[in-house]
């Protein structure tokens, strides 16, 4: 949770996951502004795009190509929009799933054990949100020895 403030008004930006904002995907964040109702604050990011969600002060935040996002919030306070300050974001990349064949993970797989594999699926382990990945292509190779033959 980071905690901000200017001219004694407070906000609160705290990432429903934690500190940290992935490319690719919506990041759930709720922007909370101290003495301000949730549909009194304007949320403004550099890097990205941010939509408000069905619940009163959560947003889902969507990062660009930069390493950083930095996300400004202002309050409206007797008809006026006020700056109440801003909090920086570090962005990552979405690790890289693992793929997996009927629960093997890599490694030399016998031929007939990969005839009777079901299909292949990517897993992302020890990852706070839930992505599904499809599988799009794959490439298999084939080895008789120490000689790699491709198919």
């Amino acid at each position: 949770m980071i905690f901000g403030g200017i001219n004694a008004q407070n906000f609160t930006v705290n990432p429903t996951v934690f500190n940290i904002l992935y490319r690719g995907i919506d990041n759930p964040v709720e922007i909370i502004a101290e003495n301000h109702d949730c549909d009194d604050i304007s949320v403004a990011i550099t890097n990205g795009t941010i939509k408000k969600t069905s619940q009163s002060c959560e947003f889902y935040i969507r990062p660009g190509k930069e390493r950083e996002v930095k996300i400004s919030v202002s309050g409206k306070k007797d008809g006026a929009l006020k700056s109440l300050g801003s909090s920086v974001f570090r962005v990552k990349n979405i690790p890289i799933p693992t793929a997996i064949i009927n629960n093997k993970e890599g490694g030399n797989i016998q031929l007939s054990f990969l005839m009777n594999a079901v299909g292949i699926r990517a897993e992302l382990y020890d990852f706070e949100f839930d992505v599904n990945f499809k599988i799009s292509s794959y490439k298999v190779i084939i080895q008789k020895g120490n000689e790699a033959v491709f198919r």
